[in-house]
């Protein structure tokens, strides 16, 4: 009977895997909920990590391309996606560093804003202000944000 529940939390957390990448906590704790006891998830866990099936640094490697590539997300909204998936606050900081530089985060943002300028029907300081409210609700951040508007090059409006 325990290998069989063994065998069935293992197939679980491997069909899991095969529709996409998850971390470790995410694994451990779609065992629990389905009622696997703690040994069977942390056995399956530790053999699922031995075989590099579960690796929580490719995970948000991973987890941080797709997102501000596919997505348009910035630095703060990744940073606390991972948060939720139980990723360690270290391993999301360098590992955000090394994929997602500040640099990369304005070529971005400004990508996101010329999108989103198409669709803002306003004008004038409420355009900017439109277009700054989308990019900061994308998790970009404040210098993200103005080194972005600053190469669209707004016309001052005077009062």
């Amino acid at each position: 009977m325990l290998q069989q529940s063994h065998r069935s939390a293992y197939l679980w957390a491997i069909r899991a895997l095969g529709r996409r990448m998850h971390s470790e906590r995410e694994i451990r704790s779609g065992l629990i909920k389905r009622g696997f006891e703690d040994d069977i998830v942390s056995d399956v866990v530790g053999e699922l990590t031995e075989k590099a099936y579960l690796d929580d640094s490719v995970f948000t490697s991973q987890w941080i391309r797709a997102r501000s590539e596919n997505r348009g997300y910035g630095r703060i909204k990744i940073y606390h996606e991972l948060m939720q998936k139980g990723i360690d606050t270290e391993l999301a900081q360098s590992a955000m560093d090394i994929c997602l530089s500040p640099e990369r985060e304005c070529d971005i943002a400004r990508q996101a804003a010329d999108r989103r300028l198409k669709r803002i029907r306003k004008e004038g300081i409420r355009k900017k202000a439109a277009l700054f409210r989308y990019l900061e609700s994308r998790g970009f951040s404040s210098q993200a944000i103005w080194a972005a508007i600053k190469e669209i090059g707004f016309e001052e409006e005077k009062v």
